[in-house]
């Protein structure tokens, strides 16, 4: 009797080994393929991206339209510093003479207004409003630059933001046939990364090649088409004030 228990307990726990094995070699081999996918998309992200982000307003080529991609005033209690390196950036660039125009791109919603606020700060350092057009449905990266190509229609233009949302939006314009997009980082916007901003840039960066080559992911919103030009000047002149404004 206790020989068959043994036999019995013995067979379970050979089963159980191999089924661990068997699993463990699976979940191997899947972390490899995770791995070199991940890997795959940030080097491609970088590759096509590499060339064309710039670090001094002078050193960038001109453009005649620059695009703020959407960042929020305030942290909280505090006044955002990214949003101001933007805005720093930006405006350096039309006081330069790079830009002729500026688009600001972000997020709407109730008491939540990125492209209002970002045009506020603009004309409150010397941009005029009839300069700045505002983009409401920039609700992503993917949005802003697909809604620059589509809706505004620009082939080629000048990102600001930070440098890692600069890598990911030269990656989707130049896999949009827009190869002339070009990015000036903002400047200081980095000093506050941590590791956990890290994983979420790897992540971000993989959601955008699969976004683009896989599932060909349209703008949320398009709209009709507008013109940025002196005669068709942006019909929000005054920016429209956010409720924590």
């Amino acid at each position: 009797m206790f020989q068959k228990l043994g036999r019995r307990i013995r067979a379970e726990f050979l089963w159980l080994d191999r089924f661990l094995v068997r699993w463990s070699i699976r979940c191997i081999h899947l972390g490899m393929h995770a791995t070199v996918l991940v890997g795959a998309c940030y080097f491609a992200v970088y590759w096509l991206s590499r060339e064309r982000i710039y670090d001094r307003p002078a050193d960038v080529p001109a453009r005649e339209v620059g695009v703020v991609l959407g960042c929020s005033k305030m942290l909280g209690a505090d006044e955002n510093p990214i949003f101001n390196a933007q805005i720093k950036s930006a405006s350096a660039l039309y006081t330069a003479g790079r830009v002729q125009y500026l688009v600001v791109s972000g997020d709407q919603h109730e008491g939540y207004n990125e492209p209002g606020e970002m045009k506020a700060a603009l004309m409150a350092v010397g941009v005029p409003g009839d300069r700045i057009y505002c983009d409401y449905a920039g609700f992503r990266i993917l949005d802003s630059v697909l809604r620059a190509q589509q809706v505004f229609g620009l082939k080629e233009f000048i990102v600001i933001s930070q440098r890692f949302n600069n890598s990911r939006a030269l990656y989707i314009a130049k896999r949009s046939n827009m190869p002339e997009v070009v990015a000036l980082n903002a400047s200081n916007s980095d000093a506050g990364w941590m590791a956990f901003t890290y994983v979420r840039e790897i992540i971000a960066r993989v959601s955008t090649v699969l976004d683009v080559e896989m599932f060909s992911t349209k703008p949320k919103v398009l709209g009709p088409r507008i013109k940025i030009s002196s005669r068709t000047p942006p019909v929000d002149t005054v920016p429209v004030a956010s409720a924590g404004s």
